[in-house]
């Protein structure tokens, strides 16, 4: 059964997971609709890893522009708390899949795949290079150094297996014959790298994920 959300003015239909800021039939701003995506709400045709940073952050400024609070100060009540959500919706949106790591995780789960236990040998390893890193400084130095390398390696194998997703049948879900082992794969290597990124934020090297505090 389709998904509809009327307008609270006019009544007019709108698709929600088209992520409308303003209604198709009167203009009038809209409530966010929790069934939208990331990338709906950004006006992106479809979920999809490769896609263009710049694009995007245009995407979001010009609709965050198009119902920043502001613009309705002299507007009813009604219309200034939804324009607040509004904002509120695409600031969430942008958050979720502005930086590679953050969108690649995004769609991974949002076709049911969970990131899975890393192998016990992976988890011991990691032991091992912390237990490394504590001799001295030039030791923490070096691990650093070759945990930075590792993640962008790991990274740059999983953007070969989520760009092969995109390239098949797409984010859906449950994910296509076809999609599946890439998706799994991609699940995988996240996971590595999300604990390569943890060991090299904890001995003070670079925050290769921007994110990491919020996970």
């Amino acid at each position: 059964m389709p998904v509809s959300a009327p307008c609270r003015a006019c009544g007019v239909d709108n698709d929600p997971t088209t992520g409308p800021t303003h209604c198709a039939g009167c203009g009038v701003v809209v409530e966010p609709h929790p069934s939208a995506t990331p990338f709906a709400r950004l006006g992106l045709e479809r979920p999809r890893f490769v896609v263009d940073d710049a694009a995007l952050e245009r995407a979001w400024l010009s609709r965050s522009r198009q119902v920043h609070p502001d613009r309705y100060a002299r507007k009813p009540d009604a219309e200034r708390r939804v324009a607040a959500q509004q904002t509120a919706a695409l600031n969430d949106a942008w958050r979720a899949i502005r930086s590679p790591f953050d969108r690649a995780t995004w769609l991974v789960r949002s076709v049911g795949v969970d990131e899975p236990r890393l192998r016990q040998a992976a988890l011991v390893e990691f032991m091992e290079l912390r237990e490394e890193a504590a001799v001295d400084d030039a030791a923490r130095r070096a691990v650093v150094e070759r945990c930075t390398r590792h993640f962008r390696d790991v990274m740059a194998r999983a953007t070969v297996e989520l760009a092969a997703v995109d390239a098949a049948a797409g984010w859906t879900s449950p994910p296509s014959t076809a999609s599946m082992p890439h998706v799994k794969r991609a699940a995988a290597l996240l996971a590595e790298a999300r604990t390569l990124a943890r060991l090299v934020a904890d001995l003070g090297g670079e925050r290769l994920i921007p994110t990491l505090q919020d996970r």
